[in-house]
Parts: structure tokens; sequence; C-alpha cells
């Protein structure tokens, strides 16, 4: 239904009262006029009618008609204003609910001191990696690494100590994975590597790799220098006996750093397949 306030409609209603009202007007006024003033003068009528139509259709037109499409024009302006303005706050609100969400949703998947993923996110990825690697018979290794000795460092110069050597050889790891790699923290000072299109000899290079370049920085502290040492299992997907579930071969690697650790630490290997 169209709306009776549209301007095109309160124009259309003014311009007919206008008219009424001038021409009850012209007949009111100049037949007083002719009633009381007997002239034959055509230029006479002319003036009266200029006058009549400076004094009363000007002023009708005005009050009549332009002044409250004025109004209504004012009004819808400040509508559109406030509608305007409504839709910019809603789009605040929206923006801050997702980024509430999405920082939500980062905080369920990531390990809060180090940043990298967490148990839960890690073997969300790891299992969804596992099927594809099963359906398609593609290799996929996994590496479990943790550090040697934190718990010394925490003992001896305190958490914040152990804390910072967690972080700077989570980034020193991280430094040397692939862009396809997925790193998370596993436990305490356990981490794991996802390697997918990876062999358990290929994983175990890239663990060599890693190991040999984390050893060779240091972890400056307000007492000392410390090298950062890690110990590290490596294990792959087995496909005689077939595995079942991204979790036994992650068994495997975390017994194959049992081992490093029992045989001297810093150091990597590779689980025997049984």
């Amino acid at each position: 239904m169209e709306d009776t306030r549209s301007p095109k409609n309160l124009a259309l209603r003014s311009f007919l009262l206008i008219i009424l009202i001038i021409f009850i007007v012209e007949i009111l006024v100049m037949g007083i006029f002719r009633q009381f003033l007997k002239y034959d003068e055509v230029w006479l009528e002319v003036i009266m009618d200029a006058v009549i139509l400076t004094f009363v259709q000007f002023p009708t037109l005005y009050f009549l008609m332009l002044r409250p499409m004025e109004r209504e024009i004012a009004e819808r302006r400040r509508s559109e204003n406030e509608l305007r303005r409504a839709k910019e706050l809603l789009e605040f609100a929206n923006r801050e609910v997702n980024y509430s969400l999405e920082r939500e949703q980062i905080l369920a998947r990531t390990d809060g001191l180090t940043g990298l993923y967490n148990y839960r996110h890690f073997f969300e990825l790891a299992s969804r990696e596992f099927e594809a690697s099963v359906r398609y018979q593609r290799p996929l290794a996994i590496i479990i690494f943790d550090i040697d000795y934190l718990k010394k460092i925490n003992d001896t110069l305190g958490h914040s100590a152990g804390d910072k050597m967690l972080i700077t050889a989570t980034q020193a790891v991280a430094n040397q994975m692939r862009g396809v790699d997925v790193l998370a923290r596993y436990g305490g000072d356990e981490f794991v590597i996802m390697l997918p299109e990876t062999s358990a000899q290929e994983a175990f290079n890239i663990a060599e790799r890693i190991r040999v370049s984390v050893a060779a920085g240091l972890l400056l502290t307000d007492f000392n220098k410390f090298a950062i040492t890690l110990s590290m299992g490596v294990s792959e997907l087995l496909s005689d006996p077939a595995d079942e579930n991204i979790e036994q071969v992650v068994q495997r690697a975390d017994k194959a750093l049992y081992i490093a650790k029992e045989t001297g630490r810093n150091r990597a290997v590779i689980l025997p397949a049984k």
C-alpha cells in the first residue's frame, strides 16, 4: 500500500487545497471589489490579481505546500540518519560478535603458552589426514619430542625460565618445518609433529635437522646461557599390519621418544616396525 504521507501525495493534496483556497479568495475579493468599486479599467483588475497573487497565493503556496514538504523531507532525512546509525551499530555489534567467536575458537584449539595447536585440535587434524593417507595409500609420519632436562631448569631457575625455554625451542622447531606439517603441544614438555606424505626415514632426517638446529641456539636467562637439546621419537603409518587409527602411530612415536631418552637424550630414534 502506498504511503499517504509520501511527498507525492502530500504535494497533490496541498496543490488541490491551494487551488481551492485561491479560487475562493478570488471569488470573494474580486466579488467584493466589483460590488463596492465600480470600474471598467482592465489594468485595475490586473493590479488586483497581482495583489491577490502576492499576498494570498504565495503565502498559501508556502505554508500549505512547500513548508509541509520541507518538514516531510527533514523528517525523512532524520529517519534515514537514524536508520543508517542503527545499521552501523548493528554492523559493529556483528563484527564484535564475530571477533569474539573467532577468538574463542582460536583459544579452544591453541595452547596458551606457545600459541601452537593443542592436543585435541591436533588429533582432529591428524585423524582426517590419517583417513586420507589410508584411502590414497600415502605415507604419513609422526614425530614426538620433548625438551631435555626441562624439569631441572624449572627446579633451579623457576618456571618462567622453563616457559621461556619451551617458547624458544618451539619457535626454533617451527622455523624448520614445512608448510604442510602440523606442530602441536602434546602435553607438558612434549610436542608432536604430523608430517603428511612423509616416510619414517624422511621424518627421521627432518627430526635430525630440527634437533641440530635447536641445539645450535642458546637460551639466555638472567643467570646463565643454556643449550637446548631435544629427544625425538619417529614413527610412520603401517600397512602390514595396518594401523586402525592415528593414535597407534602416535603411540609408536611416543615409545621411540622413551627409547631416545633412555639411551642418552639429544637424539632421534625410529621405532622399528613389529
